[in-house]
């Protein structure tokens, strides 16, 4: 008996380990998103800024010059212990060239400034594309550490060559991704240790069993 006392106390002390490792080691969870759904319409929002004309009741038109767009979308609402990345995903068509910037900025001076903070560019075709944006693919490692401060996600874009292509933004979403400011109270415990407790369990009952058969 002594020894099967111990045995099930070594297991529940490995599951209980395996709990804290695993809520030590997760990855980051979605906390929030910021949905701009662009128009004139009902219902629509307007951007920040942009060129007199390109509204339109269900979209707004982007194109060059690169000042003819920006936007901000403000994440203060969303609670959280730390930011990883964000998410940028964009319903849009109507693409008159392919090789576009996106310039995010913490403020719409800072956006403008642009060539020094884009990430690498990016193709647009027809339908719906979402690009992630972190500390590493932000040129400038203060205009991310801004945004977080800040709580405000400046968008802009910008074209790679000469020309004036365009395209048709339809809705924005920024999604961002961290740590949340607080974990439930009554966890759900992770398969993984759900799976070796019932193994521990079935193995003690199996020990049990041989050793009333030997009596």
């Amino acid at each position: 008996m002594n020894l099967r006392k111990k045995l099930l106390g070594m297991l529940l002390s490995l599951v209980l380990m395996l709990g804290l490792s695993t809520s030590a080691f997760a990855l980051p969870v979605l906390l929030g998103e910021v949905f701009r759904d662009y128009g004139s319409g009902e219902g629509k929002v307007t951007p920040v800024q942009s060129i007199p004309g390109n509204l339109f009741d269900d979209h707004v038109k982007i194109q060059t010059p690169n000042t003819s767009f920006y936007d901000e979308f403000d994440f203060s609402s969303i609670e959280y212990t730390s930011v990883s990345y964000f998410e940028i995903f964009l319903d849009y068509g109507n693409v008159s060239g392919i090789w576009w910037y996106i310039w995010p900025g913490s403020s719409r001076s800072v956006a403008i400034i642009g060539a020094q903070i884009y990430m690498s560019s990016f193709r647009l075709f027809q339908g719906q594309s979402s690009f992630t944006l972190n500390a590493n693919n932000i040129s400038s490692n203060d205009v991310y550490r801004d945004i977080v401060y800040n709580e405000i996600f400046g968008l802009r874009f910008a074209y790679r060559f000469p020309g004036n292509p365009s395209f048709d933004l339809y809705s924005a979403t920024l999604r961002v991704f961290g740590e949340p400011s607080s974990q439930p109270l009554n966890p759900i415990p992770e398969p993984g240790t759900i799976a070796l407790l019932g193994i521990g369990l079935a193995g003690l009952g199996l020990y049990g069993y041989r050793r009333k058969n030997k009596i």
